[in-house]
């Protein structure tokens, strides 16, 4: 889920496992017009992935 709160960007995303009762949630926030922050954001999302 994608945001804005006072000019920051924020982004939640939730890491669920349909076939364990572990699950977590990650907070991203940013500056609304730090174009390299929000890159870095996407990239550390693509380079999650489950084992």
């Amino acid at each position: 889920m994608e945001g804005y709160k006072e000019g920051d960007r924020i982004i939640l995303v939730g890491f669920i496992d349909p076939l364990s009762a572990t699950n977590f949630f990650a907070l991203i926030t940013f500056g609304d017009n730090d174009a390299v922050a929000e890159d870095e954001a996407v990239r550390m999302l693509k380079s999650i992935r489950k084992k």
